[in-house]
This record gives structure tokens, sequence and C-alpha cells, in this order.
């Protein structure tokens, strides 16, 4: 809507809302608009899901009244909306000859019939029984379709001169329209995910805090996209850490200090024997370094690469000899946090 005095537009938006599907639905609905406005136009948008048609709209004062009328450029006038919003139908043979008018409610409320000088009226009409095909729009690849059905109601087709001429008008409204009536059916494209199976960590840990491996499945197709697989499979991702973010543990790490006095190189492995979770790292001859890791109890592998020389070890708060050196629980906590090779 538009006031004399405007140079942009004032936008008044107001929902109509109905719950019926698959079928024509009559909505009303009145606006005030102000005194003032010079210009008004009117949009409408679906903003639900799915796919919805909108046809013979009217727009006009609530006090005013309105027909209007629909037309084959062949045969002339097809369909009658009077001022109650109430719809005529007018039906045609194959000559573009008015042999039915249909109320509201589709009952016959007249009927013509035809003959040639001299000859015995025939006043049979024969009504399309129903024609349907199915049709699929053009995917990417990878999509998942399946298509769907274009149907031509029984009755909506007569003829005057067989039921497989009526039929035949059906399956011609089939043929013509209806693969233009699936392209424009939204979101028939459905493209799956692929199969996700790894490990994600929480990505909310704070306050020094570390995450800890958590285990996402999420099965092929469990996630489908309307766009493409591409998209499917970002949105998989997306829902793994998703998962990761409200079920993976933040834990309050130590770190483990290491120190070789050897010159010779060491391998060290260790797994958590509460979680399995395993870690490793090198210790350099003459250095040291720190990892960080959960406190618990842990097996303890260290491997000499030399396996020449047999050191001592302190691990955790204990000390040890031998090489290689395998420790089956060892505690790591704030107190035990050493592993030093002499």
């Amino acid at each position: 809507m538009k006031t004399a005095t405007e140079t942009g537009y004032f936008t008044l938006v107001d929902p109509v809302l109905t719950n019926q599907v698959g079928q024509w639905v009559y909505v009303e609905k009145e606006y005030i608009v102000p005194a003032n406005i010079t210009q008004l136009g009117l949009r409408l948008d679906n903003n639900g899901v799915g796919t919805v048609w909108f046809d013979d709209i009217r727009l006009h004062p609530s006090k005013a009244q309105m027909k209007t009328y629909t037309y084959d450029v062949l045969a002339g006038v097809t369909s009658e909306g009077d001022i109650n919003n109430r719809y005529t139908h007018y039906l045609y043979d194959e000559l573009n000859r008015l042999i039915l008018i249909r109320d509201n409610d589709g009952n016959v409320v007249k009927k013509f019939c035809y003959n040639y000088s001299g000859q015995t009226e025939n006043c049979t009409i024969f009504f399309n029984e129903p024609q349907s095909g199915t049709f699929t729009r053009s995917c990417l690849p990878g999509a998942i379709n399946t298509g769907i059905q274009y149907t031509v109601a029984a009755g909506r087709y007569v003829s005057t001169v067989s039921q497989a001429a009526a039929n035949q008008q059906a399956v011609a409204d089939v043929n013509a329209n209806g693969q233009a009536y699936v392209n424009q059916v939204d979101n028939l494209c459905k493209y799956p995910n692929a199969a996700i199976s790894q490990n994600y960590q929480s990505a909310l840990c704070t306050g020094g805090t570390i995450p800890r491996d958590y285990y996402v499945y999420i099965a092929a197709g469990e996630i489908i996209s309307n766009t493409s697989v591409a998209h499917a499979n970002s949105l998989a991702q997306t829902e793994a850490q998703q998962r990761a973010n409200a079920n993976g543990q933040c834990i309050t790490p130590i770190y483990l200090s290491y120190t070789n006095n050897t010159y010779n190189y060491k391998y060290v492995n260790m797994t958590n024997n509460s979680t399995s979770e395993v870690f490793y790292f090198d210790m350099p001859g003459q250095q040291a370094g720190f990892v960080l890791i959960p406190s618990g109890t842990y097996a303890v592998n260290i491997t000499d690469y030399s396996y020449s020389w047999s050191n001592s070890y302190q691990v955790g708060c204990s000390y040890y000899n031998g090489d290689p050196l395998y420790l089956p629980s060892v505690l790591f906590d704030i107190y035990c946090y050493y592993i030093t090779a002499n």
C-alpha cells in the first residue's frame, strides 16, 4: 500500500491459515485499508511446507460485489463465479458446443442435446474415467526420485461420441500437463547422506578442560537434503558434531612430564584401563617434554629402539628396571605424573 505522500511502500503482512490438504479450499480475509492509500497491491506467499496453488483470487472493497468469468477462446465461458463465491461450470463437446452446466457442487443443472435435421435425437453423454500418469523431475546424481502421479479425475471431460473419446481427452490432459505439474512441485528430489562412523569431540569444552573422543554413527540415508548429496553430507557432519557436543565428555587433563636422560630413543604407548583410549609419544635421547592425558590408571609400554641397554625408570610414583618395559596398571594423577628414563 502507498499513501499520497510516500516515496516508498507501506506493507501489511497478515497470515491466512487453513489445515485442509489435498483439495481446493475457499479462504476469505478482510483488511482495513487506511483512507489515504492511493495504490494497493496483493501478493500471496506459501510459508508452509509442500506446494500450494492459488486460483480465482479476488480483491475488492468489502461492501462491493464481484463476479468472475473464465473463457476458452474457441468455446466460450467455461466458469462463472457469482457474488457469493459459488461457481457454475460449462462443459463443451468435441465441436465446442455447450452440453452441460454444473453447479458449485458438480451437480448437472442443465443438459443440451444436438442432432442433425431429420435424425433421431441422441442425448447420450460419456464422461471420462480417471486417468493418471507418473512423472519425475530431473535431479542431480545420487537423488532418490520416485516421482508422483498426475491424475485427471472422473467426469472432467465429456464426449457425445464414445467412452473412449472421453477417456482420450483425459489422457491427452495427462500427457500435456503432467510433467509441467511435477516440475512445479517442490522437494521431489531427495538426496541421502553417506554413512558416518567415526570419533568426534565436543566443541564446548571450556575452563582448561579437554574433550574426550565420542563415537558417532549416522546411517546412510538418515539425513535427507532437498538440494544435493554434498548438502546432505554436510548436514550429517553437523548432526554428528551436535551429538558430540551434547554427549561428549570434557575432562580436566594432567600434564604428563617425560624426561629421557639416556642417549637412546624411546617410544611410549599408554592405554587407559577404563576407557581404552590410547596415547603414544616418542622420547628422544637427552630431551624432555610433556603430553596432556586424563588422570587415571594406564597400561604402559616403553620400548628402547636400541634394545641394548637396561635402563631404570620412574613411571608415575614408582621405580622400575628393564627394557622393554611393560606395566599393566600405573596411576597417573596430579601427584604422580612423571615418566623418567635414567
